[in-house]
């Protein structure tokens, strides 16, 4: 749920993950946090900081957060969805790295431990991880191999001892200077400190710091300091991770009529990301749409190998739907292993939650507008056109402070509305889309918005009046203060921008705006290319040539003879010329 700039309040002191949008909906920056309420915080105040940062501030319209049960799943989860989404001012981490781990295969019979990112996890091999310090996790590698006297040769042993015997680090199995029961006796040590809660390797390692700081060997010290670090801050990173790492946790919460359905998302035992679903006007006894939700949303999703869910959810029912759908998912209850992932995502459903209740409680447009009654669906529209050309009407809806994107519209206007006509084009899109919505049946909303100003509200009144519809309508015109029209009012209304209902009425207005231009650009390059293929002599290969080269039609007009006939022939050109001053008369 993407909160608004200007709403700062009740940001948990808790771990995450923070994403940053610009005012199209696109995620340009995403950060881990210790503390989100202390690193967000620092977005929001006026002190200076770098370039990068204060680029940040003003560039970022809205922001969401995943909380995550520690530090280290944030920073791993931050690593995941900047791979994903690549955020342009996401610099370190847009590379393909993967976070390393420690390995072996558990059916050799002389086993080696090695150092992995993991792109694929391999049949037989055991996994330790993921670790967030590459560094300390190689010298940590290193200790353990000298300590026990493993080997570091990888596959079958070799036919001969290497220097590492010579030096009195390895034990050499490949020349039987070591029996095979007595060699995986100290690899199961070196495994046991690795799963071990440390704190004897731990005393052990910074034992081995100060002898060697006394004798005065500090380059030694320095190596072992370095080993203590990694693992004094490593604590409760590592987990053993296989196949079965990948899996999902659902739960749900509820309250009054609200239900929130949670989706959290594990692969190779790290969170990958949490999908919610809301559902407004909820009633309990309408739950089986919880399953029915879950099987749409795995037929359109990565299907896990695992399933867990909370105690509130049914097994056989949700089996059963599943089963019906064709998917192939072992779902499951969660012990004592488990728990903890139901805990997480409860905690991140809970929050949002109350944050909606709050937000819904303040978005109301009866405290300012009573007369108007309840307003739940409303639709906005928007005007996009080129001087005047391939002008479409766009229409989002929202119901209950959410986009409802099936509702999503655009209508084709005629090409001679005038140079531009921005009245008269928003009285037929008001018009066309009330029309469409009575002759399939769909329900009226119950508020128009209009992005615009007086003008544009009257227009749209006008084309109620005669289609005989009575809809209160508001227009909202941008400015340096956002300004609210209504149709009894001489006078428009300026709220405070941190008001609730105004910051809910842009964010429409700012969506419908986005859904034009977008549909705009799909549409008008449809439109260029039908125009010139309809030319004698362009195929769909020319045709695509000149929309690459000159982007719209008025700049074809423009182009001298010259450069277009290194395209076409020179008839296709005369066609095309008359095509072009009849249509851009």
């Amino acid at each position: 749920m993407k909160r608004s700039k200007e709403n700062k309040k009740n940001i948990p002191n808790s771990p995450g993950v923070y994403l940053l949008y610009n005012e199209h909906d696109e995620i340009i920056y995403i950060g881990k946090a210790k503390n989100l309420h202390n690193r967000l915080a620092g977005y929001f105040n006026k002190n200076s900081d770098t370039h990068k940062t204060k680029l940040l501030k003003k560039t970022f319209k809205f922001y969401d957060f995943y909380l995550t049960k520690s530090e280290i799943e944030a920073l791993l989860l931050e690593n995941t969805l900047i791979k994903k989404y690549k955020p342009k001012f996401n610099i370190m981490l847009k590379d393909d790295k993967t976070y390393p781990f420690l390995a072996f295969n558990k059916n050799h019979d002389f086993p080696y431990l090695y150092f992995t990112r993991v792109k694929k996890l391999k049949k037989n091999t055991i996994y330790f991880g993921p670790y967030t310090n590459s560094h300390g996790l190689k010298i940590f590698l290193e200790y353990l191999l000298e300590r026990f006297k493993l080997r570091k040769c990888r596959g079958k042993l070799p036919a001969k001892s290497c220097i590492y015997y010579s030096i009195g680090t390895c034990s050499a199995p490949c020349i039987e200077k070591i029996s095979q029961e007595d060699y995986v006796k100290d690899f199961n040590n070196a495994i046991g400190l690795i799963n071990s809660k440390r704190s004897h390797l731990l005393k052990g390692v910074e034992n081995s710091m100060k002898e060697a700081s006394n004798d005065l060997n500090f380059e030694k010290a320095a190596r072992f300091r370095d080993i203590l670090n990694f693992l004094q801050n490593s604590r409760g990173e590592q987990n053993v991770v296989n196949k079965r790492g990948t899996f999902d946790v659902i739960s749900f919460v509820h309250k009054d009529n609200l239900l929130l359905i949670g989706i959290a998302h594990y692969f190779k035992g790290t969170l990958q990301g949490i999908h919610t679903q809301e559902y407004f006007h909820f009633d309990l006894e309408n739950i089986d749409e919880i399953y029915n939700f879950l099987s749409r949303y795995y037929l359109q999703n990565f299907v896990p190998n695992n399933l867990f869910i909370n105690e509130d959810i049914s097994i056989v029912k949700l089996q059963k739907v599943i089963d019906e759908a064709a998917i192939n998912i072992k779902i499951k209850r969660p012990g004592k292993k488990h728990n903890k992932y139901i805990d997480l995502i409860n905690r991140n459903l809970e929050f949002r939650l109350s944050e909606i209740i709050e937000i819904k409680e303040k978005i109301n447009f009866k405290v300012f507008f009573p007369e108007y009654g309840d307003i739940t669906i409303v639709d906005a529209f928007d005007i996009s056109h080129i001087s005047g050309t391939f002008t479409i009407g766009g229409v989002v809806r929202f119901k209950s402070n959410e986009p409802q994107r099936s509702m999503f519209r655009n209508y084709l206007l005629p090409n001679d509305l005038g140079n531009p006509n921005d009245f008269l084009s928003i009285y037929l899109s008001v018009k066309k889309h009330i029309e469409h919505l009575k002759k399939h049946n769909f329900r009226l909303p119950h508020m128009l918005l209009i992005d615009g100003g007086k003008g544009q509200l009257s227009s749209a009144k006008k084309a109620l009046d005669d289609i005989k519809m009575n809809i209160p309508i508001m227009s909202i015109a941008k400015g340096k203060n956002e300004k609210i029209f209504l149709v009894n009012k001489k006078e428009p209304l300026i709220f405070s921008p941190t008001n609730p209902l105004l910051q809910y009425i842009v964010k429409i207005r700012n969506a419908v705006h986005d859904h034009s231009i977008k549909k705009h650009r799909k549409k008008r390059e449809k439109i260029i290319m039908d125009f010139l293929k309809a030319v004698p002599g362009i195929g769909n290969k020319k045709a695509k040539l000149l929309l690459d080269n000159y982007k719209m039609l008025s700049n074809m007009q423009k182009t001298a003879n010259d450069e277009l006939l290194k395209i076409i022939t020179e008839t296709s050109l005369k066609e095309l010329r008359k095509k072009l001053k009849e249509f851009l008369k």
